[in-house]
């Protein structure tokens, strides 16, 4: 346990990096169970949109390119639910993504994009909708 604690302590950023990578991990595993629920798919999808900006958040410290397809919950494999397709807003960018519903009538949009370090800009299309709030937040 000991010789665990000094090589983790050893690590330093890059044993930070592993365990934040491994969390976005664990919040994909969701994605295969795929859900019927709506509104799980809902608060799954959004919890993906901030994953993939967190996870470009990384790239970027780390300096490494912060393309849309190279945060791995925007990567092709995972973009795609029942109800959601995850798009960039800009393709050369992942800190800006726009979740769009394969059905008009029962959901809405969710965009999600980094203001400033740290703060997300969540906005949504339809607050009648679920998962959308009053004002077109989430």
């Amino acid at each position: 346990m000991k010789g665990f604690l000094l090589f983790s302590f050893y690590l330093g950023g890059a044993g930070a990096l592993f365990l934040i990578l491994g969390a976005i991990g664990l919040a994909n595993l969701n994605k295969l169970m795929s859900p019927s629920d709506e509104k799980f798919s809902t608060d799954q999808v959004k919890n993906q949109l901030v994953n993939g900006v967190k996870e470009c958040a990384v790239r970027e410290a780390l300096e490494e390119t912060t393309a849309f397809k190279e945060a791995s919950s925007f990567s092709e494999e995972y973009t795609s639910s029942k109800f959601f397709e995850i798009k960039p807003i800009e393709p050369n960018t992942c800190f800006k993504a726009i979740a769009l519903p394969k059905n008009n009538k029962k959901h809405t949009w969710f965009e999600i994009k980094i203001k400033e370090k740290g703060t997300f800009l969540k906005t949504c299309g339809d607050s009648s909708k679920p998962g959308c709030k009053e004002g077109n937040n989430w």
